[in-house]
C-alpha cells in the first residue's frame, strides 16, 4: 500500500508518499513566493495532487489541519479545510480512484511519530505545541539521512503516521 502525506501552508506545500515499509517513494514542497490569489494556490494544490496520483497507486491520503489564523504574518491564508477536501475528492473522482482522505491535527502526528520510541532533541521549543520546527528536519535527518526542509519533513511524517495509524483511524472515523 501506498500512504499520502499532505502539508498545506500558506507559504508553502509539502507533499510525500510511503510504502509499507516506510521508504519514501516520493516527496516534494513547493513555495507559494509570489502567489496572493487563492485560485493560483489551489491550481498548484491540484496540479501537484494530480502529478502524484498519476505516478501513484494510492491507498490514503492523510492532510494536516490547516491552521485558520496566523499570528504575526499579514493573514495571507491558504484555503480553507472545507475547499481542500472539495477539490481532493473532486481530484479523486476525476482521476476514478478510491482514496480514503482523512485530516489529522499536528499535535496527534507529532506526538506519536516524533515522541515515539525515537526521541528527537530539541532545544527551542514552541509554547503551543511543545516542538520546534525542525523537530521533524531532525527526524527525518536522523531516520532516513536526508537534507529536507521543514514542509516537506512534516509531509514525511504524516504519511508514516498515515502508515502506522491509518487503519486505526479509519475505523473511528468511516
Amino acid at each position: 500500500m501506498l500512504y499520502c502525506g499532505l502539508d498545506i501552508s500558506s507559504v508553502r506545500i509539502g507533499i510525500s508518499v510511503i510504502n509499507d515499509l516506510e521508504e519514501i517513494i516520493l516527496s516534494q514542497t513547493y513555495k507559494f513566493t509570489d502567489l496572493d490569489s487563492q485560485f493560483d494556490k489551489r491550481m498548484i494544490l491540484k496540479n501537484m495532487v494530480m502529478k502524484v496520483l498519476k505516478s501513484c497507486k494510492l491507498n490514503i491520503i492523510f492532510l494536516e489541519e490547516v491552521r485558520l489564523f496566523s499570528y504575526g504574518g499579514k493573514g495571507n491564508y491558504f484555503i480553507s479545510e472545507k475547499a481542500i477536501f472539495r477539490l481532493l475528492s473532486l481530484i479523486i473522482t476525476l482521476m476514478n480512484e478510491e482514496i480514503k482522505v482523512y485530516k489529522i491535527n499536528s499535535r496527534s502526528w507529532k506526538s506519536r511519530i516524533l515522541r515515539g520510541p525515537k526521541k528527537v532533541l530539541n532545544k527551542q521549543k514552541n509554547k503551543k505545541s511543545g516542538t520546534d520546527k525542525q523537530e521533524s528536519v531532525k527526524f527525518i535527518q536522523e531516520v532516513y539521512n536526508i537534507n529536507v526542509n521543514h514542509d516537506q519533513a512534516d509531509s514525511i511524517c504524516i504519511a508514516i503516521y498515515a502508515r502506522r495509524f491509518g487503519e486505526e483511524m479509519a475505523k473511528l472515523i468511516d
